[in-house]
């Protein structure tokens, strides 16, 4: 089974692979507040609607901008959101140091920093991902 794409905006993208039970979220551009993304929160349901215990995610934040505190406090809520479903690997892609020094520090405060690592290639994230 492919990708189905569940949410897509100028911000974000969710999709869903139910076969391998992975969740799939593109970021990108500059958040400059929580404000311009109202429903990041609950769009991102229907995805783990289709998804089980144990789900995995990759997150591709390679064309991020640094987020401000608002908006790392938004992304602290939906890694709290993905532990208690159940995700057992969340695999960031990152190609900005800033980035991956803010979302560090959110998975620090999220909880998710014992199930995340990052990498600077997609291709890694998924072999990671994918090791049982």
């Amino acid at each position: 089974m492919a990708r189905e794409m569940i949410t897509k905006n100028d911000y974000y993208m969710f999709e869903v692979d139910p076969a391998i039970n992975r969740l799939f979220i593109t970021m990108k551009g500059f958040w400059e507040n929580a404000g311009v993304v109202p429903n990041y929160l609950t769009d991102v349901d229907p995805a783990l609607d289709k998804l089980s215990h144990g789900f995995t995610n990759l997150v591709d934040v390679t064309q991020l901008k640094n987020p401000p505190k608002d908006v790392r406090d938004l992304f602290e809520s939906i890694q709290k959101k993905f532990i208690s479903r159940g995700m057992s690997k969340n695999a960031e892609v990152v190609s900005s140091a800033f980035v991956e020094v803010n979302l560090d520090e959110v998975a620090s405060h999220s909880g998710m920093s014992a199930v995340l690592r990052q990498f600077k290639s997609m291709a890694e994230a998924l072999a990671w991902l994918d090791e049982k």
